[in-house]
This record gives structure tokens, sequence and C-alpha cells, in this order.
């Protein structure tokens, strides 16, 4: 099965990650990554992406091999990846997160005849993963890699498999609803005219659990797939050279909670008053909580390394001394007034 739509270098337009389309959701948290003013990276996900580099390693040596390497071989190949190519303080998370998974992703790779697997994360040429979208009138290219891409017993529909390795499990309907894989089901059927579907699964390799397929159909999903896919490039264009205080800021609880540049959101400098959007406040007033909650980390963190509460001026403090009876076993905001009152009665 070839594709029609091989990477090919054009200089003249932008690539952007498939995680900047995402991104545009808050187009101002979007901006603090984008600028480097906040980092965008964590323990959790290094250990994911060394969890990725595993298997892409034991993939690419069974299609080098052209399928000579049975089960056994691989798991062992996947097994060595990830205690000697992962760095040091991650190999006992990338295994957790990956191992429940080696035997039975091993078996189900060598089932596969190896030249049914038609792009894969790390793979050269026509095999790599890496898939695009161009959009020349913005002068942008969308782009996002595929972890596992292969043929199945019809020639009208393909088959992806996405690794995940974090705590969530994810389920069909996750895959259904998140853009990533929205985005990649595009990204296939634009790569191969000839097909008629393409289905996406997870993988969860910490749980060794493969969710059900959820289908994508041309004559059905194409047309609105496109719709999404440049209407996030079209507001991608519209911020990318734009600061953060210029770009607006959309509050969402759950999205507010992961964002790295919740402390810094420009919801946070201002009160919305008088209310005319309640529910609107009501969303910018959960941003600012995130805020708030991230600032205490920060202060905590400062607590941990100095070995004694914080105290301002004012005698607000911060750390483990509150006074007894309102005290908490985290530590807290306080007074040192009450403090004081408290030890005179």
């Amino acid at each position: 099965m070839q594709s029609e739509t091989d990477w090919v270098e054009a200089p003249q337009l932008i690539p952007v990650d498939r995680s900047d389309l995402e991104a545009v959701d808050c187009p101002s948290g979007m901006q603090f990554v984008r600028q480097g003013i906040v980092l965008n990276q964590s323990k959790a996900m290094d250990s994911g992406n060394a969890v990725h580099d595993a298997f892409s390693g034991a993939t690419k040596s069974y299609v080098s091999s052209r399928g000579a390497l049975n089960a056994q071989e691989v798991a062992g190949e996947l097994q060595q990846n990830l205690l000697f190519d992962t760095r040091p303080d991650l190999i006992q998370d990338a295994w957790k997160g990956a191992d429940p998974s080696v035997r039975g992703w091993s078996y189900f790779l060598t089932k596969l005849h190896a030249e049914n697997i038609l792009r894969f994360d790390g793979g050269e040429g026509d095999q790599s993963g890496q898939l695009a979208i161009d959009f020349p009138d913005l002068g942008l290219r969308p782009t996002s890699e595929i972890d596992f891409l292969h043929a199945g017993p019809s020639p009208e529909v393909i088959h992806e498999i996405d690794y995940k390795s974090g705590w969530k499990r994810w389920t069909a309907e996750d895959v259904a609803n998140a853009f990533q894989f929205r985005f990649h089901a595009l990204l296939i059927l634009e790569a191969y005219p000839d097909i008629a579907a393409v289905d996406i699964r997870i993988w969860n390799t910490r749980f060794n659990d493969l969710t059900y397929g959820v289908r994508f159909r041309r004559d059905r999903d194409h047309e609105p797939l496109m719709m999404e896919v440049r209407r996030r490039a079209e507001l991608f264009a519209r911020y990318r050279n734009k600061a953060p205080d210029q770009c607006p800021a959309n509050p969402d609880h759950s999205r507010c909670l992961r964002c790295p540049a919740v402390s810094l959101c420009v919801l946070s400098k201002h009160l919305a008053a008088p209310i005319v959007d309640p529910e609107r406040y009501l969303l910018e007033t959960s941003a600012m909580e995130k805020t708030v909650e991230a600032r205490k980390e920060l202060l905590a963190e400062a607590v941990r390394r100095s070995g004694r509460d914080i105290v301002a001026r004012d005698g607000t403090c911060f750390g483990l001394d509150k006074p007894k009876a309102n005290r908490k076993p985290s530590m807290s905001l306080y007074t040192a007034k009450g403090k004081t009152d408290e030890a005179s009665e």
C-alpha cells in the first residue's frame, strides 16, 4: 500500500506540531509555552517518551529483519531498550509503564507480516511515522507523528495503534474525543487516498489493554476533520507572533489543571466585574484557583529548601507553623497575629 504524500521539505511553509494545534484552545497559554516563558516538560512526559522510543526501536529491528525475529527476541530487545537506552532516573517508571505489555505486544507484532507495517515512530523514508498536511495560503504545515500504522485484511481500511503509558486508562470514547486522533485520521486519509477508512486504537501499555477501534470514514468524516484542522491552523496563524497578554485566555477546569503557565495566566491579573457572563466568570475563577494552587506549590518548595516558614512584613505567613486551633496537616497561609493571640491566652 503506497502513500502519496511522503514528507517533502517545503522551506516556505512553517511546520506546526500537533501539540500547538491543540494549544490554540487557549492562545495565551500556547504562547507562554511557545515563547519559552514556561517549560512544558515533566518527568512523566520524559518517561512516556522513553517508552515510545523502546517500542519504536523494537519495531524497527523487526521490520529491518523482514520479520525474521520471533516474539521472544522482540520482547528481549524491547526490554533492553528500556534498561539501557533510557535516562537512569526514568528507568523505573518507564519499565512499569511498558513491561506489562512487552509479551503481548511482541506476539502481536510478530504475527504481522513485516511488509504490512506501513509506518511507525522512528521509521525512515516511506515508513516514517511523520505525516503532514499543507495550507499554503496560511504558510503552515501542520504535522504529527504516528506511533504504528499497519494494513489489515481489507485493503480499504488501515489501522493505527498509539501507545499510552500513563496512569490514565484510555477508552474508545477518549479516542473519538481527542483532537490528536481526529488529526491523525485526517493525515492518514490524505496520505492514502485509496482507502475508505482508518481504525484507531490505543494500547494502554501500563495495563496491557487495547481499546476497541474507532473508525473514521472518508465519506462521512473527511470534510468535518479538514474543517477542524483548518480552523485550528487559522487560529495558530493569528496568534503565533503575539505576546501572551495579547492573546485570549479561555479557562477550562481540566485544561487549567494541566497548564504549565497557570501561575502566570493573564486571568489572575484582573477580576471581571460586574458579572456579565456568570458561566465565564465561574471558569475564570476556576483558572484563578489553579493559579493560587500553583503558587502555593512554589511556596511549599521554598519552605522545604529553607526549613522555615515564610513570613511577610504584614504578618502574612506560609508554612507549617499555623496556630494549633486552625492547623492542617499540609502547608497553608496564616497570620502571625493569630499565633500571638493564641500564645497570650
